[in-house]
C-alpha cells in the first residue's frame, strides 16, 4: 500500500511541475520521517555513502555536459 501512495505522490508532483530531483529527494525522506522505520541519521549517511561510487556520479555529470 505504501508503494502505491509513494508512486501516486510522485506522479502528482511531476504533473504539478515540481523538479524531478526535488521530488525524488522529498518523497522518500518524508516517508522515512513519517513511518519511523529507519533512524533519521540514515538519510545523510546514505547520501554520503553514495559518493563512494564514482561510476554512479559520472552519469549525471555526463548528462550535464
Amino acid at each position: 500500500m505504501a508503494s502505491v501512495i509513494l508512486l501516486t505522490l510522485l506522479v502528482i508532483f511531476v504533473l504539478l511541475g515540481a523538479p524531478i530531483g526535488f521530488v525524488l529527494v522529498l518523497i522518500p525522506t518524508a516517508y522515512i520521517i513519517i513511518t519511523g522505520e529507519v533512524p533519521w541519521t540514515m538519510i545523510p549517511y546514505n547520501m554520503y555513502e553514495s559518493l563512494a561510487h564514482p561510476p554512479l556520479i559520472a552519469i549525471p555529470f555526463f548528462m550535464l555536459t
